[in-house]
């Protein structure tokens, strides 16, 4: 069955791939700033544009490259590894957020303290970033 010319089939499975590699569609969207509610649309009701499909195969594609790991909740030997990693490199989480703008000190404390609980694509970039960087070891 196919829906404005693209079938159901590829559709589900995108889907699939988006929620096995990002662990959800809302995790998806939030990284790659696709609408959520018109991914949901696409993805429970079938109701889409072909030019939206595009957008967030395309997206998706862009963004899983391999040898990116798959998105789970963060161990708390990380945590402390990171924290660990900033303090004696950075005196402070917001030394670090002065030199690298990207990360907010809101951010860092929240990746450190647990309240971030999935790894994301921005948490992604900052473990690689301190890794090559910094020397962060990771178990």
């Amino acid at each position: 069955m196919k829906v404005n010319g693209i079938d159901v089939d590829d559709v589900v499975f995108l889907g699939e791939q988006i929620k096995s590699h990002f662990g959800s569609i809302k995790a998806y969207c939030m990284d790659t700033r696709v609408s959520y509610r018109r991914a949901l649309t696409m993805f429970n009701k079938l109701e889409f544009k072909k030019d939206f499909y595009e957008k967030v195969k395309s997206n998706y594609y862009s963004n899983s490259k391999p040898g990116m790991a798959v998105f789970g909740r963060i161990p708390p030997e990380d945590r402390e590894s990171i924290r660990i990693c900033i303090v004696t490199n950075f005196k402070s989480a917001s030394e670090f957020s002065l030199k690298h703008k990207e990360y907010n000190n809101v951010y860092i404390s929240n990746v450190i303290s647990g309240r971030l609980k999935t790894r994301t694509t921005k948490y992604v970039r900052l473990i690689k970033l301190l890794e090559k960087k910094y020397n962060l070891k990771l178990n």
